[in-house]
């Protein structure tokens, strides 16, 4: 039982590891998106718990690529989705 309640400090540290690591790299945060992906998987972990926080941030790095179409502001949603609209509307068609 004890292990298991060390999970979401060890999430935690990575996601603070990861964040430093990338800023120090490349001089400052360089993330597409606002707020950077590993601030975004924290916020989303503090609001959903650590499964659907933890999808939501897995989404988010696969959206963020150098070919991606968007950037800018991309807040963590307050309704968790498994699938968003445009996914479902994919998966129907």
């Amino acid at each position: 039982m004890r292990k298991i309640a060390q999970i979401p400090i060890i999430l935690y540290r990575r996601l603070f590891f990861l964040r430093y690591f990338f800023s120090v790299q490349h001089g400052g945060p360089c993330c597409r998106y606002y707020p950077t992906c590993s601030s975004y998987m924290s916020q989303a972990i503090d609001q959903h718990g650590v499964l659907k926080g933890g999808y939501l941030g897995v989404k988010r790095l696969a959206r963020c690529h150098p070919w991606s179409k968007h950037i800018g502001h991309d807040p963590v949603p307050e309704k968790f989705e498994w699938l968003t609209k445009k996914n479902k509307e994919q998966t129907h068609a």
